[in-house]
């Protein structure tokens, strides 16, 4: 992957980051200050040069839709402010969740300027932008994905074939360094001795925790001739939150600690090691890793036919087969047809929202973990279908042709979602 392909691709992730967080912002300030969503939620929220230059865009553009003028810069400061009353769902750690707009602003404005930016950099916005925005619950997420798989960016500059989600880097990490050894050699080391071992014992009774002993051994070798790999900080978290600081390892050192699940949340357990190096400069590094197979196997088996017996996939597909296509020839008795096939069809959505809400929390998933993200996904879908039914159901009553082919286009686009996620989910499960 050359690097016009990195800029290309971030810029791309950029537009559709950009997208997704205007309008998940606005739909939550519309909630909370109705048609006073700009005036309430985010002018007083932005700091005063960002106000002015949105004052001055708003006079400049009368007729420009406001959401429209909010940019990345923007969103830390509204999303801090209302923190506790709006965000606290999607993001439990508002100074981490500012941190990573202003890290994604500041990205976007060095790559901007030079139309340059290393693969490494980009894999690190792609991820971050993916992050917040599966934290918003945006359909953007997926385009984005399809995008990360495609080219899976690695600091050796190779296209690999790891998921791009298992790695994080640090964005002034590689460029930071003063080192003998070229980046990707040194990244190649870190995550050779940084070695994370998870052992998984089974509750004996019914109701009792699983727990997870996760070993942590610092195998970098003290010969002559290569560097001592000494880590000042090694920290071990959990994708439902829990987390453990081991403190410093030296080569050879082992540490453990022990984590305690619900037998079935083990599904979506992944855990992440933390580490930081100092060399010349700081380095930072994270890496995930899922529990062994043996022990999930048999709940992804349960996960995906309980999955499929709900029928989010057959019901979006039986809607799609129902309502048909639009066109100028329907007579008043097609379009009343269509109409009361919206009706009955838009009846089952909450039925199938609620037994993914008893699926979500019998696993006790979370957002944060790549099966509870996914599962959410779909309700997220859900959601957006039954809004473009009452789009459809409106144009219809309307009889607006061109309202009623937009409407259904868009239902399209929400079927094609579900089906991408329900894939993905399977294809994760391996089932």
């Amino acid at each position: 992957m050359l690097q016009s392909d990195a800029y290309m691709f971030l810029t791309e992730c950029h537009r559709l980051y950009v997208q997704g967080v205007r309008r998940a912002l606005q739909d939550r300030l519309m909630k909370e200050f109705g048609e006073e969503w700009w005036e309430r939620g985010v002018v007083p929220a932005v700091n005063e040069e960002h106000r002015e230059n949105l004052s001055r865009e708003s006079e400049r553009n009368p007729d420009r839709e406001r959401v429209l003028l909010l940019d990345a810069p923007h969103f830390g400061y509204i999303i801090t402010n209302h923190h506790n009353r709006l965000f606290a769902d999607a993001f439990t750690d508002t100074i981490r969740a500012f941190k990573n707009f202003r890290l994604l602003a500041s990205l976007r404005n060095d790559w901007a300027h030079v139309q340059d930016i290393s693969l490494v950099q980009a894999g690190q916005g792609a991820q971050l932008m993916k992050h917040i925005l599966v934290s918003l619950g945006c359909e953007e997420t997926l385009e984005i994905e399809t995008m990360m798989e495609d080219f899976a960016i690695h600091p050796d500059n190779k296209v690999e074939e790891e998921p791009l989600e298992d790695l994080e880097y640090d964005v002034t990490s590689l460029d930071s360094q003063e080192l003998t050894l070229a980046p990707s050699d040194f990244w190649h080391r870190l995550q050779s001795y940084l070695v994370m071992e998870k052992v998984v014992n089974l509750p004996d009774e019914i109701g009792k925790p699983s727990t997870v002993i996760v070993r942590v051994h610092n195998t970098a070798p003290d010969i002559e001739g290569r560097p001592t790999v000494h880590f000042r900080s090694v920290t071990i978290e959990s994708s439902h939150g829990n987390h453990s600081k081991l403190g410093e390892l030296s080569p050879g050192e082992s540490r453990e600690t022990t984590f305690e699940f619900h037998p079935k949340q083990l599904i979506g357990i992944e855990f992440t090691i933390h580490g930081e190096l100092d060399t010349d400069r700081l380095f930072k590094f994270s890496r995930r890793s899922m529990l062994p197979e043996e022990v999930i196997a048999p709940l992804k088996r349960e996960f995906v036919e309980r999955l499929e017996s709900i029928g989010v996939k057959k019901l979006v597909n039986d809607v799609l087969a129902a309502i048909g296509t639009p066109d100028p020839n329907m007579t008043l008795g097609d379009i009343s047809r269509i109409r009361k096939s919206v009706k009955q069809e838009s009846t089952h959505i909450e039925e199938k929202r609620k037994s993914l809400g008893q699926l979500f929390s019998d696993f006790h998933l979370n957002k944060a973990s790549t099966l509870g993200g996914r599962t959410n996904e779909i309700v997220m879908a859900l959601i957006e279908f039954e809004n473009k039914l009452g789009a459809l159901d409106d144009a219809i009553g309307r009889t607006d042709l061109e309202l009623m082919n937009e409407a259904v286009h868009d239902l399209k686009q929400v079927q094609l979602a579900v089906i991408r996620v329900e894939d993905t989910v399977r294809t994760m499960t391996n089932v």
